[in-house]
């Protein structure tokens, strides 16, 4: 495998990851960071919101927003099971990986913004 290739399957990782939370109904978007460095690039892509880290083992990092009306670490948990659940095919390293999702803010779907 090429460091390109490489590249690229960990961006099409993320992306899923990604799609994984944003898709959650207590998930208003996923968050970037002030100036967009919480990021993870790869195959000429930047999937923001989403950092994944080759530590051993492989860290994911997913930064929300999050829609009030839910108990914070239950958001947390089932971001982190559904991540979990659409990794399960992707191989030992993403299925081993230790998912850590970081709530940046929380929002109010009745309050106009």
């Amino acid at each position: 495998m090429t460091l390109t290739t490489a590249a690229a399957e960990i961006a099409a990782a993320a992306a899923e990851i990604a799609a994984a939370a944003t898709g959650l109904p207590t998930v208003a978007r996923l968050y970037h960071g002030a100036v967009g460095e919480i990021a993870t690039y790869g195959g000429g892509r930047r999937v923001g919101g989403v950092r994944i880290r080759p530590d051993s083992p492989l860290q994911i990092d997913v930064h929300i927003v999050a829609r009030y009306g839910r108990p914070l670490p239950e958001i947390a948990t089932s971001v982190r099971t559904e991540i979990a659940h659409r990794l399960r095919d992707r191989g030992p390293a993403l299925v081993d990986a230790v998912i850590n999702v970081h709530i940046a803010d929380m929002e109010d779907p009745q309050v106009p913004t």
